[in-house]
């Protein structure tokens, strides 16, 4: 029993904030910003996003998105966003992205984007209905997509808008 009391001692109070030198630091964190708009609000965005990117930050220079019926197999509607990066640090420094639906009638619909090593490449594919509601491909050149890219440094492009078109 005195063991465990021991133990109990030694965790300090639950109230009281740890000493200042025993709290690290992790240089992976960083304080959370105020991202640009991405004027999901309606059917038109009408709002200038007024972010300015740190000037280490990548720099999306041009996108793609396209979305075609996939024929082979499964026959479906299929997305895909392809776009060309730089990174003041070099291409080796891109890491991945996210990209958002935001205007055309879009919602929430949302996703990742991957990067390839060392390329400046960076892509995603989703069928039309796998977000919801689904972002149709016969109505692709009203929707809107606008990409953010990220490198390994924790910086994050300014968003880069693309109007979806049908191959």
């Amino acid at each position: 029993m005195i063991p465990l009391f021991l133990a109990l001692l030694g965790c300090g109070s639950l109230n009281e904030p740890p000493d200042e030198d025993s709290q690290v630091e992790d240089s992976r964190v960083t304080p959370d910003t105020e991202e640009p708009d991405s004027g999901t609000g309606g059917t038109t965005d009408t709002e200038t996003d007024t972010f300015e990117p740190d000037p280490s930050a990548p720099t999306v220079a041009s996108c793609d998105a396209w979305c075609y019926r996939h024929k082979i197999g499964h026959k479906f509607y299929e997305w895909n966003i392809d776009c060309t990066v730089t990174d003041p640090d070099g291409a080796k420094n891109i890491w991945n992205g996210r990209w958002a639906c935001t205007s055309g009638g879009c919602s929430d619909q949302s996703g990742l984007v991957a990067c390839t090593k060392n390329t400046g490449a960076c892509n995603t594919s989703f069928k039309e209905t796998q977000v919801t509601p689904p972002i149709l491909c016969q109505q692709a050149s009203s929707y809107t997509f606008t990409i953010w890219v990220s490198d390994w440094d924790g910086h994050e492009s300014k968003g880069y808008k693309v109007t979806g078109r049908q191959q």
